[in-house]
C-alpha cells in the first residue's frame, strides 16, 4: 500500500515494523527499505536481492543508543557526523564492526523511537542497481513485497551517506555521498 506522509503515517509505518515487516520511507537522503533489527534482515535480503556477505546499516534514533552497541574511538566528536547524511563504520561491543546512522529526518528518528529498536535500512533498488527515487515506481517495483511505501514526493538529486570506516586508524572513507567530511578525519 502507498500511503502519504502524514502525521499518521509513523504509525502505521511503526505497526508493519514491530511485526517484523519491511517498509519504505524517505530519509533525509534517499528511499530506503526499512526492517526491525535483527527480525527483518533475511527479508529485506530476498527482496533486495543482497547477498548474505554485504551487511545493512542500522539507523538509529538518538546517539544514547550507541552506548550499548557500539565503541566510539576516543579522537572521533560523533557529533561532527550526526544526525546527518553519514554512515559510520564502528566497532562492535560484542566484537565485529556495524555501520550506524542517526539521521537527520525527525520523522524517521521518531519512527525508530516508536518502534524501540534500531533499524535496518538500505537503498531502495535491486542489488546493483540505481536507488529509485519516485514512489509511484517504488510502489509499482516493491509494493506487492513491503507492507506500506511511504510517499514523500520524487527525490531529486538526493545522495546516498557518506561512508566512513572509523574502526580503523587513520579512517577511511569508503563512499562519498551527501556529507562532506569535516576537516581532520581523514
Amino acid at each position: 500500500m502507498l500511503i502519504k506522509r502524514s502525521p499518521h503515517s509513523l504509525a502505521s509505518l511503526a505497526a508493519q515494523l514491530k511485526a517484523a515487516r519491511v517498509v519504505i520511507m524517505a530519509s533525509d537522503t534517499i528511499y530506503g527499505f526499512l526492517g526491525i533489527v535483527p527480525d527483518a534482515e533475511a527479508e529485506m535480503r530476498r527482496i533486495k536481492g543482497r547477498a548474505d556477505t554485504k551487511p545493512f546499516i542500522h539507523l538509529i534514533a538518538d546517539l544514547e543508543s550507541l552506548d550499548e552497541l557500539a565503541i566510539v574511538p576516543e579522537s572521533v566528536d560523533i557529533r561532527d557526523f550526526w544526525p546527518g547524511p553519514f554512515t559510520l563504520i564502528l566497532p562492535l561491543a560484542e566484537g565485529g564492526t556495524a555501520g550506524f546512522r542517526l539521521p537527520q529526518n525527525s520523522n524517521l528518528r521518531q519512527l525508530i523511537r516508536l518502534v524501540g529498536s534500531p533499524l535496518y535500512s538500505t537503498s531502495v533498488n535491486r542489488a546493483g542497481e540505481t536507488p529509485l527515487n519516485n514512489p509511484h515506481i517504488i510502489h509499482q517495483e516493491f509494493g506487492d513485497q513491503v507492507a506500506l511505501v511511504e510517499d514523500a514526493g520524487i527525490y531529486r538529486k538526493k545522495m546516498p551517506s557518506t561512508v566512513i570506516n572509523l574502526s580503523v586508524s587513520p579512517p577511511v572513507l569508503l563512499r562519498q555521498g551527501a556529507g562532506i567530511v569535516p576537516p581532520g578525519y581523514l
